[in-house]
C-alpha cells in the first residue's frame, strides 16, 4: 500500500504538509532512547517538570498527567523524508547522510521527554501548537511545501510528493 501525503488543518487556515511515509513503526533506537530517558534517567517532563517517579504525588503533577513520553524534537519523525541530510548536518555534525539522519532521529539528541498532556492535550500538547513547524522548516528539502492555506492543497500537496517520493522512510 502505499502512502500519501497528508495535509492537518490548523486554525489559522493554514495545513501543514507532511510527506509520505508508510504507516509508523517505532525502531529498536526509539524504544532504547524512551527507556533511557523516561525510566534510567527519570527525566521529567520539559514544560511541567513531572517525572515517572514522581506521576502519583499531585504536588509534583500539576496537570495529572497518566504517564511519561518522548517526542521527536527538533526533527519529527514525520518529517524525515521532507529533511535534507546536508542541510541537518550542519547544525547535526552526526548526520552525514540518509541512513545517520534517520538513526538521529530517534536518539536522545533528538528526542524530548514530555507527560502525555504536554505531549498530546490539544490545550498544551506540543503536536497542537506550530513548534514543530518551525524547528523543521531551515532544514526541509529546497520547494517543500510545509504550510500553506486549503484553496492550494491540492497542488502543494503534489509538489510535496514528487520532492519526497525518492526519499520515503523504510524504517
Amino acid at each position: 500500500m502505499q502512502a500519501h501525503s497528508t495535509a492537518d488543518e490548523e486554525t489559522k487556515g493554514l495545513l501543514e504538509f507532511y510527506p509520505n511515509h508508510p504507516p509508523r513503526k517505532d525502531t529498536p533506537e526509539y524504544h532504547a532512547t524512551h527507556k533511557l530517558l523516561t525510566h534510567t534517567l527519570d527525566q521529567p517532563c520539559r514544560d511541567c517538570g513531572v517525572r515517572l517517579s514522581t506521576l502519583a504525588d499531585p504536588s509534583q503533577n500539576p496537570h495529572a498527567a497518566k504517564q511519561m513520553e518522548t517526542h521527536h524534537w527538533p526533527l519529527q519523525r514525520e518529517f524525515a523524508d521532507a529533511l535534507d541530510p546536508i542541510k541537518v548536518g550542519k547544525e547535526y555534525p552526526k548526520v552525514t547522510d540518509r541512513k545517520s539522519l534517520n538513526m538521529f532521529i530517534d536518539s536522545p539528541d533528538n528526542m524530548l521527554v514530555l507527560c502525555d498532556v504536554d505531549h498530546r492535550s490539544p490545550t498544551r500538547g506540543i503536536h497542537h501548537i506550530n513548534e514543530s513547524l518551525e524547528a523543521c522548516k531551515r532544514f526541509l528539502i529546497d520547494g517543500y511545501i510545509l504550510a500553506d492555506i486549503a484553496k492550494n492543497q491540492v497542488a502543494d500537496l503534489a509538489i510535496d510528493e514528487a520532492l519526497t517520493s525518492q526519499e520515503i522512510d523504510q524504517i
